[in-house]
């Protein structure tokens, strides 16, 4: 059954990011497929798939993007491996019956995506049980039907009502029967939105939610088109009050200049870094709250950031005596280049990479740490429009900010992608591989993104976007690495280079 349930629950994520249909529908607060009243909801989702977006005129450039060859490839890329690592993942190797085979699951989860679904997935008896309704043809229904037959046989229940394909656990009648009852009423998951999800972590099993998951009582998903953007919107509320100090911002704007394609910043980083088995193993004490980061135009490594934060000098110290050592041993043994720091100057570089100079070093315009790919000698170009600082300081309950140029930035996260995969001993793609394609071919369509994330209320957190697909260019950078991941280089059999004393370099030998 774990197998089934992933299927549901990973499809979902994959919807709520690409998933689409008619526009102009305000969006609703109330979502309609609740569970019987004698069960705990734990997750549902009403989506109308992409099925609706041939008659819609809004969302042109999702529109061109769907349409080009490469997006076609590369969506068929993306089922097939979905369908590989749930059945590797999550369908047991001492199953009985004959085993599904990815290429039975990949047409279904391509229905899924397109078509209208409902589901639902709440307690009942205290067993886990869940419903899919998927409004299909009757020639799809019946491949449905020819794919999970063995299935259906033992752990789950198929069936057909009109034009709705029930999948559903073999305890959950009383579920299929309200969502039955629900989609007769309506013929139709949603007429407002797009996408609707609801999320009740604090009923999940504990296994289901570390932290920060395990601060949260419910989550609503919503998703609307206005124009050319696609409108995510996720309110989540937290079991407890929350405590995040708000703290004035400290922007380097002097150091910030054009020209600029992308800006963040993120509030509230120490409990995170503090709750973290990596962070919170090394003891150490002062840890940043606040995170400004920006890129810059200037090559596909100018990407900055700081982090302020008191006693910088001594936290590089700290960082260099106890985090340095920890970040070592994750590195591959074949990691190339040195670490160098100055006590002189509490500057840190890696040096001997190609093309890049990573470096972390106290900032010059604020008591911050700043953390570089190419240490830039004095900042260059006009100061940023003061506009852009304006929507972070303006605000008085922001918690995350990001605007970006998606096809600007996609410029850089691509070749950074690219150096960590080198650093992590993998290999690269060649230039005909799906992914790089795909990115090759929306890169020059994306437009503007903007973010942010309030806190709406005392257990409240907001998070709202504009964008053309609906993510930013880390995001889709992000997906197409999981789509196709860069392949793994042949192990080689090397020890560790002894550990050796950092190098005091005086200032006049240090990389600018």
């Amino acid at each position: 059954m774990r197998f089934w349930l992933a299927i549901i629950l990973i499809t979902g994520g994959v919807t709520a990011f690409l998933g689409c249909g008619s526009s102009d529908r305000p969006a609703s607060t109330e979502l309609r497929s609740m569970p019987p009243p004698a069960s705990s909801l734990l997750i549902s989702w009403d989506s109308v798939g992409t099925s609706g977006l041939s008659s819609d005129t809004n969302l042109p450039t999702l529109h061109a993007i769907a349409a080009l060859p490469e997006s076609t490839v590369f969506a068929k890329t993306a089922t097939h491996q979905l369908a590989q690592q749930l059945v590797a993942k999550f369908l047991p190797s001492d199953r009985i019956l004959t085993p599904i085979v990815p290429s039975q699951i990949q047409p279904l989860l391509a229905d899924i995506m397109t078509a209208p679904t409902r589901f639902v997935a709440a307690t009942l008896s205290n067993q886990v049980s869940w419903t899919l309704a998927v409004q299909l043809t009757d020639d799809r229904a019946g491949v449905w039907m020819s794919n999970l037959w063995l299935a259906s046989n033992s752990e789950l229940k198929l069936a057909r009502s009109g034009s709705w394909t029930t999948l559903q656990t073999v305890t959950t009648n009383n579920l299929t029967g309200h969502l039955l009852a629900q989609l007769s009423a309506t013929n139709s998951p949603l007429t407002d939105s797009l996408f609707q999800a609801e999320l009740v972590p604090k009923n999940w099993p504990l296994a289901w939610r570390p932290y920060p998951l395990a601060l949260l009582d419910r989550v609503t998903i919503s998703m609307v088109a206005r124009g050319d953007e696609l409108r995510p919107r996720i309110v989540a509320k937290t079991i407890n009050t929350l405590h995040t100090p708000l703290v004035s911002w400290q922007i380097p704007t002097n150091s910030i200049r054009e020209p600029l394609i992308g800006f963040t910043v993120l509030q509230g980083l120490q409990p995170l870094l503090a709750n973290s088995k990596f962070f919170s193993s090394l003891g150490l004490t002062n840890l940043p709250s606040q995170m400004i980061l920006w890129h810059q135009a200037l090559s596909p490594f100018s990407v900055t950031a700081t982090f302020p934060m008191g006693e910088v000098e001594r936290s590089m110290d700290n960082f260099v005596s106890k985090l340095l050592p920890a970040l070592k041993e994750q590195l591959p043994p074949t990691t190339p280049g040195r670490f160098e720091y100055n006590t002189n100057t509490h500057r840190l570089n890696w040096s001997g990479l190609p093309i890049v100079i990573p470096f972390m070093a106290p900032a010059g315009e604020t008591n911050s740490l700043e953390v570089g790919l190419f240490p830039l000698e004095l900042p260059t170009g006009k100061p940023a429009p003061a506009e852009l600082f304006a929507q972070v300081t303006s605000s008085t309950n922001l918690l995350y900010y990001d605007w970006e140029i998606t096809q600007e930035r996609l410029g850089q996260w691509r070749p950074i992608s690219q150096l960590y995969a080198m650093l992590s001993n993998q290999g690269l793609h060649e230039g005909n591989a799906v992914s790089e394609l795909w990115l090759n071919a929306i890169q020059p369509k994306l437009g503007n993104s903007g973010s942010k994330l309030t806190q709406t209320g005392t257990n409240e957190i907001t998070f709202t976007r504009s964008a053309p697909l609906g993510l930013t260019a880390l995001e889709l950078v992000t997906l197409a690495r999981w789509v196709e991941p860069f392949p793994p280089l042949p192990a080689i059999k090397t020890k560790r280079t002894p550990e050796l004393p950092l190098p005091l370099l005086p200032p006049s030998v240090q990389p600018k």
